[in-house]
């Protein structure tokens, strides 16, 4: 089902974003290929498949906390864009 550049330029808008008609019609296609896709994931038979089925329903997947060294404080700052006194700096969030 192809995506028209009217209806990427729709969602463009309802998102507020400002694009060009370059990358309406970029999205559109790539859009379009994606929903291809959709439709051929649609066609695997799941009919085996347990609903719901997990990795973690088997059991024995995570390991077993254990206390290990952590990166000393120097080697973890090195590459901080800004420091002072051992710690990292960061912008202000809240104003008082």
């Amino acid at each position: 089902m192809p995506i028209s550049d009217d209806q990427v330029g729709n969602l463009a808008r309802l998102a507020r974003l400002n694009l060009t008609a370059v990358e309406v019609a970029s999205f559109a296609g790539d859009m379009s290929r994606l929903i291809e896709y959709f439709d051929i994931l649609q066609e695997a038979d799941t009919t085996l498949i347990r609903q719901n089925s997990r990795p973690a329903d088997r059991g024995g997947l995570l390991r077993e906390d254990r206390v290990r060294p952590s990166l000393e404080r120097d080697l973890s700052l090195l590459n901080a864009p800004e420091t002072e006194a051992g710690y990292l700096v960061v912008p202000k969030v809240f104003d008082k």
